[in-house]
């Protein structure tokens, strides 16, 4: 229902959002992270999202999603 979104194999209704901190990435997007001395480093998370549609039914139980996260050096 969004291409931004990790697509959950079980179910069509719900997807999984990204985040670097509060900034959200989107499927297939790079970001650039700058090390920093004082050791902070990406704040990864990801969060369930439903389709606005009113039609949509989300059902109770396991759900899988799958990813590859791709790290260049430069």
């Amino acid at each position: 229902f969004d291409r931004d979104l990790l697509a959950i194999n079980e179910q069509d209704e719900i997807g999984l959002q990204l985040y670097n901190g509060s900034r959200s990435l989107s499927v297939n997007s790079d970001f650039t992270y700058t090390y920093r001395s004082d050791g902070e480093t990406p704040d990864l998370k990801a969060s369930l999202v439903k389709s606005g549609s009113s039609n949509a039914v989300v059902y109770a139980g396991a759900f899988t999603a799958n990813a590859t996260l791709t790290v260049a050096y430069q």
